[in-house]
């Protein structure tokens, strides 16, 4: 199972529950939720990192700000992916209530990773961790001390790019994954 961002949320929780269904895991800008919510009550720049997070609980105000002006916000997000990517993006996010849905993830998963209680569990299926070492949201303190929270193989692999993982790597982010996979 491979999880980007809040797919990678959901990716551990799902290695948790049904650890014996999968062969591997690979986490991309993700780390351990423990290790992140644990980062944010230790780091104050790390807090201010996902301050975000707060800001997208607020009902309607983050859909407005990131819708107004022709998504301008939005688009100013994905600074490394191609035009051809914005525009698939932005005919995603410019349907009736995909934005919404997109932020309420926030709104779900944030309350309680604020306050580091978010905690999957120790994760025993064979795990890699692929982190950019220039992600604006997850800073190097909370990827460094996510192995804390594995009880199986474990490997943190840091690359030279932010949290688009994909759009900055790409080769190198597939490499990675394929090789994991390959090997368990």
């Amino acid at each position: 199972m491979v999880g980007h961002d809040v797919g990678a949320v959901v990716a551990q929780y799902i290695a948790v529950i049904y650890a014996d269904r999968l062969q591997s895991l690979t986490l991309l800008s993700t780390a351990h939720l423990k290790s992140v919510g644990e980062a944010i009550v230790k780091y104050p720049e790390q807090r201010e990192a996902v301050g975000y997070f707060e800001t997208f609980q607020t009902p309607l105000l983050p859909e407005i700000a990131l819708s107004r002006s022709g998504y301008k916000r939005l688009k100013e997000i994905w600074t490394h992916s191609t035009p051809q990517a914005i525009e698939d993006y932005m005919k995603s996010f410019s349907q009736r209530g995909i934005l919404r849905g997109a932020i309420n993830t926030y709104r779900h998963n944030a309350r309680s990773i604020l306050r580091a209680e978010a905690n999957p569990g120790i994760i025993a299926v064979p795990t890699l961790f692929v982190h950019g070492e220039h992600d604006e949201a997850l800073l190097t303190a909370s990827a460094e001390t996510a192995a804390n929270y594995f009880s199986g193989s474990y490997e943190y692999v840091s690359l030279d790019a932010g949290h688009g993982l994909i759009e900055e790597a790409f080769e190198s982010t597939y490499s990675l994954i394929q090789d994991h996979i390959e090997r368990h």
